[in-house]
């Protein structure tokens, strides 16, 4: 049991790569959101940057605040100032409005939450114009290594073609170590609050506890549902099963009993509360491939294993998206292209013009019908490379100016 306290404690003294990027916000506006799913790590990140921080999962604490807002408010008198689980007291946002409009400097306030504040019309409302933010999401392997993040997506999204000069390889001691954190967070993902503790079953109760809280209080403060909470974490065992075959209403309605219009606002209470991802399907097919939000959550929820070649792509998925997230001005747009043909690329970045498909393998050469599917999406998209990432392999290698094998770990 001391062992797995020492652990969690070393996880709270990692340097965040999202600093940066609050460094500069923080300059820049009033009022600072931070959001996230639960144990994410935004209690941590708060304490810090500051040291003056109030939760709202404190019972007296919260009643104080829905007791007088204003006089609450006005005793939040050192900058910047946290108040965690802001989304819990609707009734503080007007009051922090009015407090921002007579002091007119920034970095004032620090609000976390783990409900997006966008699903909350009473909050939207009061902070718009006033409030800029960000989202913390899982630890990524650069964070657990305690490497800066790397810049690797955004540069090869941003070149026209690949050259001799597009790709870094790493050392034989840096790869195997890369390799070896890969795997671990096959395992344990990025939960700072789970992926530390040493025993399997350990974090398989932590998760438990975790995803009941999120379905029985954070998603109800989005979409007061009926459903009972075993129906709901069935329904979200469902989603993370068949993830990467596409979502398909007719099933879950088959399956769970669930109607269409009540899955629409389930999914959208679920992203509220930053437990899934939503990935648009488009080239043929039409339909989204919904992730969730850890790679741990997949790994316990998903009944039915997915391949280790989709197992490594919604790591790439999860890793990536920080490089972009936690830069300022770096926009992201991501979709899965779907032939009709059959022809699959699991992951396209697309930003300023450019677009990079990504298939992510286990083995050392892509198939006949990966190369295929490259092809396809090279046709149909102006301005586009494709990316194969391999676990196994050592060194990068171009097919062509438009499509490259590179190792996984030079990625991440």
């Amino acid at each position: 049991m001391t062992a797995t306290v020492n652990l969690v404690i070393m996880a709270h003294d990692r340097t965040r790569s999202v600093r940066s990027l609050y460094d500069k916000l923080i300059k820049a506006t009033p009022i600072l959101g931070i959001f996230g799913h639960r144990q994410v790590g935004k209690t941590t990140f708060i304490n810090q940057v500051t040291e003056h921080y109030v939760t709202f999962d404190s019972q007296s604490i919260r009643k104080l605040a829905e007791a007088d807002p204003e006089a609450f408010v006005d005793s939040l008198k050192c900058m910047p100032f946290g108040v965690d689980e802001c989304q819990t007291v609707p009734e503080l946002f007007p009051a922090l409005k009015e407090k921002v409009r007579t002091r007119k400097m920034p970095g004032q306030f620090i609000l976390s939450g783990s409900v997006r504040f966008t699903s909350r019309r009473a909050i939207r409302e009061s902070l718009a114009g006033r409030m800029m933010f960000f989202e913390l999401g899982p630890l990524v392997i650069s964070e657990l290594d305690q490497r800066p993040l790397s810049d690797f997506f955004i540069e090869i999204l941003g070149q026209k073609s690949f050259h001799e000069n597009s790709f870094h390889d790493l050392d034989s001691v840096e790869l195997k170590r890369r390799l070896k954190s890969i795997d671990l967070y096959l395992e344990k993902g990025g939960l700072p609050g789970i992926c530390f503790l040493r025993e399997q079953r350990l974090m398989s109760e932590r998760l438990d506890d975790l995803l009941r809280l999120m379905l029985d209080r954070d998603l109800r403060l989005v979409h007061e549902t009926r459903l009972s909470l075993e129906l709901l974490m069935s329904y979200l065992k469902m989603i993370a099963t068949f993830s990467w075959q596409g979502y398909s209403y007719t099933d879950v309605k088959k399956e769970l009993g669930i109607s269409a219009v009540t899955q629409k606002a389930l999914l959208y209470a679920l992203e509220s509360i930053f437990l899934i991802r939503r990935i648009p399907i488009y080239g043929g097919s039409k339909g989204e491939i919904i992730l969730l939000e850890d790679q741990f959550e997949e790994l316990v929820l998903a009944e039915q294993p997915y391949s280790t070649d989709l197992q490594l792509t919604s790591l790439a998925f999860r890793n990536l998206r920080a490089q972009f997230q936690y830069r300022l001005g770096s926009q992201l747009v991501v979709r899965s292209y779907w032939t009709r043909n059959n022809a699959r690329i699991p992951l396209v970045l697309a930003s300023s013009g450019r677009c990079l498909g990504i298939i992510v393998i286990d083995s050392d050469e892509p198939t006949t019908s990966q190369l295929r599917a490259a092809d396809s999406l090279l046709k149909a998209e102006m301005n586009s490379k494709v990316l194969i990432l391999s676990k196994s392999l050592k060194k990068s290698k171009m097919i062509n100016p438009r499509i490259a094998v590179v190792p996984l770990a030079n990625a991440v």
